[in-house]
């Protein structure tokens, strides 16, 4: 009786056992799917990465060809202009009444404009000492 209750347990520790390595194996089964699935994640994501940027490439090419069709069909409206004597109906040669700006006085008066605007109080010093170097500025 004895042999045969010690046979019974030996089968009943197996049996746990194999019940435990099947769990471990759907353990281990669930895990690999997982890791898996976060693998094709990753590589879908890297390839929507890679089509993001080369649609960014190809946007930024568009824009430079568009700007540069933009900077050409200015020039060629520059040059009518230059031709008719006029842009956009304002004449581009005055006439002898008319008053020239100074060209060397109105750039003086945009760099101050623009000094002030731009310039903090306290980076006033710092343009004073700048001025040292060369006084004509």
């Amino acid at each position: 009786m004895r042999m045969e209750l010690r046979a019974e347990e030996m089968r009943l520790d197996r049996a746990e056992e194999l019940r435990m390595d099947r769990a471990e194996m759907r353990t281990l089964r669930a895990e690999e799917v997982r890791r898996d699935r976060a693998e094709e994640l990753r590589m879908d994501r890297a390839e929507e990465l890679r089509m993001d940027r080369a649609e960014m490439r190809t946007l930024r090419a568009e824009e430079l060809r568009m700007d540069r069709e933009g900077q050409v069909q200015m020039s060629i409206k520059a040059c009518e202009a230059v031709q008719q004597g006029s842009f956009n109906g304002i004449a581009l040669h005055g006439d002898r009444g008319q008053k020239v700006i100074n060209p060397t006085k109105f750039y003086e008066a945009l760099c101050q404009s623009m000094k002030e605007r731009m310039v903090r109080s306290e980076e006033e010093s710092l343009f004073t000492k700048i001025n040292i170097l060369n006084p004509e500025t």
